[in-house]
């Protein structure tokens, strides 16, 4: 899937800054008295070593974390993967997600892919802990809570998450949309009466919902 290469960008932009850094710890090796030269030289080596080791093993479980994430798409009923590259190129430039009527494809502060399925959204807000960053709360229909971090220019950064909280409501017509401590407290003290709720709203069809994305120019009229 070509859309989901963008998933690679934060491991990539991880290794290039580290490339960086190493290119900047040489100045001191080159600039060393001869003294010191050879012990610097074989430290730095090692240490080029050792992080060049961390990279492939790390990047090996990259590799397979996206896999992952395209073989959970494939478990979607009716998932299109023509679908998915065709609304994923009409929808907004968000840094480290890839978007469109049946999933959220991200990647978080640790770069490893990771893919939410609108359908399963119990109730989606904008985070309130700033220490977290800015993104989104997405609670799912297995209990788990999760931060998805949003990372866009700081002009679209709003416009982005409300884009993606619209996509979410259409999509899954029952999902809660937006903070309450009412919906809070049902989360940890009364799950399946939250889960109750959510049940009531219908899930749209997506090949219906991108139709009704382009004839109603959601993909502009919504990031705004």
């Amino acid at each position: 899937m070509k859309c989901l290469r963008k998933l690679f960008r934060g491991y990539l932009g991880m290794v290039g800054g580290i490339a960086v850094l190493g290119i900047i710890l040489t100045i001191p090796v080159v600039f060393a008295g001869r003294n010191y030269m050879l012990e610097l030289l074989f430290f730095f080596l090692l240490l080029v070593f050792l992080v060049f080791v961390g990279l492939v093993v790390f990047g090996i479980v990259v590799l397979s974390q996206y896999e992952k994430v395209k073989q959970e798409l494939w478990k979607i009923p009716y998932f299109s993967e023509e679908r998915m590259e065709r609304e994923a190129a009409r929808a907004p430039r968000i840094q480290n997600m890839v978007l469109c009527s049946d999933a959220i494809c991200y990647y978080g502060t640790v770069y490893l892919p990771q893919m939410i399925p609108l359908q399963n959204i119990v109730w989606a807000y904008q985070g309130q802990n700033p220490k977290e960053g800015f993104g989104l709360v997405i609670c799912t229909r297995d209990g788990e809570k999760t931060f998805v971090p949003l990372i866009a220019k700081s002009k679209q950064r709003e416009p982005a998450l409300r884009y993606v909280l619209r996509l979410i409501a259409r999509k899954n017509k029952g999902a809660l949309i937006g903070y309450r401590q009412e919906y809070e407290h049902m989360f940890y003290s009364d799950f399946k009466g939250l889960l109750f709720r959510v049940q009531e709203g219908e899930v749209a069809d997506s090949l219906l919902l991108e139709q009704e994305y382009l004839e109603n120019d959601y993909y502009t009229k919504d990031f705004q």
